[in-house]
């Protein structure tokens, strides 16, 4: 039989500059799902970011509301979020606080004055992992395009590392049998 589908999100960042780069991650090795692979961040829908069956729109908001969180999450990386920034400790304590299972990531970002920008996202795409696979994911992919390429801050853990990449040079690493 068949495992159930569990409704996730990734995204794909994408930053303009005098060469266009794409944000990718290192999944641990001793990570069970796809350990060692590169992929865009992203994961699991939490409670938090809102119903994946309300409708489709509902279902869109709450997957892109998951990509922010999980981005911020694996890579620290704030996006698609509007008000002023707070300082880089506080994003620090709060992304440590969601990680330690002691805050919720979008209570957070509203006692931070800050809130959701839907209209910065584009749906890209949609991956449902193979029946065969040992988990199964129907997810989302939305892009975001940004200004420049803020540095990741990657924690040990879940993955290895982000980069910023030209998207020929991920390409060929991938042809190369590389990644």
């Amino acid at each position: 039989a068949s495992l159930p589908l569990r409704p996730a999100a990734s995204m794909i960042l994408i930053a303009r500059g005098p060469e266009v780069r794409v944000l990718w991650v290192r999944r641990s090795e001793v990570n069970p799902f796809l350990g060692g692979f590169h992929s865009f961040p992203g994961g699991r829908l939490a409670k938090e970011d809102g119903p994946a069956d309300g409708g489709p729109s509902a279902r869109e908001l709450a997957m892109i509301r998951c990509a922010v969180r999980e981005t911020f999450e694996e890579t620290g990386l704030l996006v698609g979020v509007g008000g002023i920034a707070p300082d880089p400790a506080t994003l620090r304590d709060l992304r440590r606080q969601v990680l330690d299972g002691k805050a919720e990531f979008w209570p957070g970002i509203e006692r931070l004055g800050m809130a959701l920008e839907s209209s910065a996202f584009q749906l890209s795409g949609r991956w449902i992992t193979p029946h065969f696979s040992r988990a199964r994911f129907d997810t989302m992919f939305f892009v975001c395009e940004m200004d420049g390429t803020p540095a990741p801050d990657v924690w040990p853990g879940e993955l290895d590392f982000a980069e910023w990449i030209e998207p020929a040079r991920a390409l060929s690493l991938w042809a190369e049998d590389r990644v």
